[in-house]
């Protein structure tokens, strides 16, 4: 699962025929800064979409990026974004076991995160014999109707109103860290207009 993640990752946000950019900045002309980060530690694994947009857009990019994911659940990807993806991912592959610092690096992990030094060097061949049905099987897990949360940072005043004129549930968090001088007269100019 971790590596059909990895790879789902790199389908949805990677480079110029990413699934996000071609959203976002091919089918609908609203920002090329949308992207995928994929985390795991002991803790907290997550997965993100992240990018920038104006406040009236807000609607819309929460849209598009359930509609992204949607297809790639119902639809899965095609053979060529898979190979695409593990080429990519693949490409530094022979730097893997090139140098002492990259084998102490992998080492380390297999200390920290717990996982078999042995599962460690096995990765490639993991990564290679993932298919479309299995990335379609993680998005699905991801992506599962009421598993995800959308966050929009920004103006509470300008994004309100056009996240709640779609019927989302808004709850907002206020920003309660102390602001220096310039943020003060920023926020303040803000509010005259």
């Amino acid at each position: 699962r971790f590596v059909a993640t990895i790879l789902l990752n790199t389908i949805l946000g990677e480079g110029p025929e990413s699934r996000l950019r071609r959203m976002f900045w091919g089918r609908h002309t609203i920002s090329p800064t949308f992207t995928a980060a994929v985390a795991f530690s002991q803790d907290c694994s997550y997965f993100m979409i992240s990018g920038s947009a104006t406040p009236l857009m807000a609607d819309s990019v929460f849209a598009f990026a359930h509609e992204t994911v949607s297809e790639i659940v119902k639809e899965g990807v095609t053979e060529e974004e898979l190979e695409a993806a593990k080429s990519q991912l693949l490409s530094n592959e022979l730097l893997t076991f090139a140098s002492n610092r990259n084998m102490q690096s992998l080492l380390k992990e297999s200390v920290v995160y717990r996982i078999p030094f042995k599962k460690m060097l096995g990765f490639t061949d993991r990564l290679r014999a993932v298919t479309t049905e299995d990335v379609r099987r993680v998005a699905a897990d991801l992506f599962e109707p009421g598993r995800w949360t959308q966050v929009t940072l920004g103006s509470a005043t300008k994004l309100r109103p056009v996240i709640e004129a779609s019927g989302r549930k808004v709850v907002i968090i206020e920003d309660d860290r102390p602001k220096d001088d310039g943020e003060r007269d920023a926020g303040e100019n803000e509010q005259e207009k």
